[in-house]
């Protein structure tokens, strides 16, 4: 079982490795944390490409919400997840990411 800290430790270094990455490919790129009083924590990322976005929400119980829209089809859609493992997280992470840039 993951502890609490492990899963948001580990999306923000996601973002460490991927943020170059991210931007290189012309997405704008906003990472949001919960304020310090709030729990469970959480950690919010969204990603605005020219004509889809999406988004992710991690808790630090391992939860999470994704979400994605596709400007052209006004296709809007949201899924929840469960996160048991890291490698549960960073598939999640990478949905969101190729959905507004394509295979990774």
């Amino acid at each position: 079982m993951l502890k609490d800290g492990d899963l948001l430790d580990y999306v923000r270094a996601w973002v460490s490795e991927k943020g170059t990455f991210v931007r290189d490919h012309t997405v704008e790129f906003v990472v949001n944390e919960s304020p310090e009083d709030r729990e469970p924590k959480s950690i919010r990322l969204i990603f605005d490409a020219d004509r889809k976005l999406s988004e992710i929400v991690v808790w630090a119980d391992g939860n999470a919400e994704l979400s994605f829209a596709d400007i052209d089809s006004r296709e809007e859609f949201s899924r929840h997840c469960d996160i048991e493992s890291m490698k549960d997280l960073e598939a999640a992470l990478n949905v969101v990411l190729e959905w507004v840039v394509g295979s990774l």
